[in-house]
């Protein structure tokens, strides 16, 4: 066959397809890929290990082994400090520190200052060893619409701002029913202690607040005298384990006995009667012997040395803290002999 001339109608049908691949591929293998005389031809994976030129134009041989970029650290935007006496006064951090200095009737007073005070100042951390007080007399206004409304605002108040603790003075059983309306399902174990001073609140009362707020372990009892032994034996419940009665007129021995049979947790007791006598005393059990650990009794009038002695050996290893005043029949020998049956006492007065 002949030969093909240079530049004939073949090379130039190929020229057509296949462009100029060749001539980039020679010219490619000739500036990188040198092979030596006698040796293997240079392999492409070689090839490429041998040097990666990236689009950022750095280079990196094979011999530093491949890494991963390490990520880069977002540095903390700083918040600016306040520069003026406004902003100051309305910057976060320094009012949560200012208003650690101030006590509970002062913080009350602060939150009505404005709108940021009052959100920095509703948090539950700043009135956990603080009490709501309600005055049951002084909320009233002079239609029911506008005395609903206003118990309504002091409950939310009081829910929004963490109290665990309310007292209620001078309150009747419809302010009672007030209360139980007024906190919600998922509110009634918000309520750890309950106090009730110069109320006027029977046992049926009473009882229904108890059974609403389940979540009551502190009882305080004070100057109400509607309230009799019957109703104390029915709005005792178990969990109770602190207990305060003070200036209750009918309570006498058989409320203590209810005290001593139905608190199997009892761990601290004050007691202001004057009708209790030495055998209300003698009727604690062994289970609150091991739980029993405050015991104040005061202006019990009827008590004699013997119900100290009792007290003394009934309750000689929990009690931590042991206090009597205005007893005129208790001499000073008998509490000296307390002092020594109690070996864990720690306040005696």
């Amino acid at each position: 066959m002949g030969s093909v001339r240079r530049g004939g109608v073949i090379e130039k049908v190929a020229n057509v397809f296949c462009g100029n691949s060749n001539n980039s591929a020679n010219s490619l293998g000739s500036r990188n890929a040198k092979v030596e005389k006698g040796g293997p031809p240079e392999k492409s994976g070689r090839f490429l290990l041998g040097k990666v030129r990236s689009s950022n134009g750095l280079t990196c041989s094979s011999s530093t082994p491949h890494t991963s970029p390490r990520p880069t650290r977002r540095t903390p935007r700083l918040q600016r400090k306040p520069l003026t006496w406004d902003e100051l006064i309305k910057d976060e951090n320094f009012l949560s520190r200012l208003f650690q200095y101030l006590s509970g009737s002062e913080r009350a007073v602060a939150a009505q200052v404005c709108l940021r005070w009052r959100t920095v100042l509703y948090q539950p951390s700043y009135w956990r060893t603080t009490r709501a007080v309600l005055h049951c007399k002084e909320v009233r206004a002079d239609t029911e619409e506008q005395t609903v409304e206003m118990r309504r605002k002091f409950y939310v108040s009081v829910q929004m701002r963490g109290f665990d603790s309310l007292v209620l003075v001078c309150a009747t059983d419809s302010d009672l029913m007030d209360l139980v309306a007024n906190y919600a399902v998922n509110h009634t174990r918000a309520l750890r202690c309950v106090a009730l001073r110069c109320c006027s609140v029977s046992d049926k009362g009473l009882e229904a607040l108890l059974e609403h707020l389940g979540g009551v372990y502190q009882l305080e009892l004070q100057s109400c005298n509607e309230l009799t032994e019957a109703g104390l034996w029915a709005i005792l419940h178990p969990r109770i384990v602190s207990l305060a009665v003070a200036d209750c007129i009918n309570v006498a021995d058989e409320a203590i006995g209810a005290v001593a049979q139905l608190l199997p947790s009892l761990y601290e007791l004050s007691l202001q009667a004057y009708h209790v006598t030495d055998a209300a005393l003698a009727l604690f059990s062994p289970r609150q012997t091991a739980s029993l650990s405050i015991l104040r009794l005061h202006s019990c009038w009827e008590l004699t040395n013997q119900a100290v002695v009792n007290i003394g050996e009934s309750c000689a290893c929990a009690m931590r803290i042991f206090s009597i005043l205005d007893v005129t029949d208790i001499i000073a020998l008998a509490i000296g002999q307390v002092g020594v049956l109690m070996k864990n006492l720690s306040v005696l007065y």
